[in-house]
């Protein structure tokens, strides 16, 4: 969406006029009826344009005749973007980042890469149990923390507790996981 290009156009917006009338709709008139049509006025599409050409400027892009510079603003500003799938992301207006995932512990420390790099930093991550099978007759429940955590991934420390209240690290134990970022 850029501006009108056009030999008869002006440099500087035109100041709007007094206006005057009913605020309401366009119509098509009736001639018949002696009812005319609603006239479309310079200012109004000036209006118009600067609206639009506002909306794709706040995204960040630079106005040019692609017919879907508004739609792509209005995505990046409110749609948001990212992975949708078991280990995604999803960036949010203002720069925050969500991303989330699934893993299986390795033993005592887990690596886990986030789907894409925060920019600045991640602030916080939250870890599950994907499958409390431990929480069955016999209770044994598991210990999730993040350590180590930067802009692209975290180290998960998983400890299960037996029935005796003996911690052990254990592999092959299913986890979800969250962090949020910018």
């Amino acid at each position: 969406m850029q501006r009108i290009q056009d030999p008869t156009a002006v440099s500087t917006i035109p100041p709007v006029p007094t206006l005057t009338g009913p605020v309401g709709y366009f119509t098509g008139g009736n001639p018949s009826g002696g009812i005319p049509a609603t006239r479309v006025r310079a200012w109004w599409l000036n209006m118009l344009m600067q609206e639009l050409v506002g909306i794709v400027e706040a995204a960040g892009i630079t106005p040019s005749a692609a017919g879907d510079q508004v739609l792509t603003a209005c995505r990046a500003m409110f749609g948001g973007t990212g992975r949708l799938d078991g280990n995604g992301y999803m960036r949010l207006p203002g720069g925050v980042i969500l991303q989330w995932g699934l893993a299986v512990s390795t033993g005592a420390n887990t690596g886990v890469v986030f789907p894409t790099g925060f920019p600045t930093r991640s602030t916080s991550i939250v870890i599950t149990e994907q499958n409390a099978v431990g929480w069955e007759t016999t209770p044994k429940p598991t210990i999730y923390g993040a350590s180590s955590q930067d802009r692209f991934g975290f180290q998960c420390r998983s400890v299960r507790i037996s029935a005796s209240g003996i911690p052990s690290y254990e592999s092959g134990l299913g986890f979800n996981w969250m962090a949020i970022g910018y």
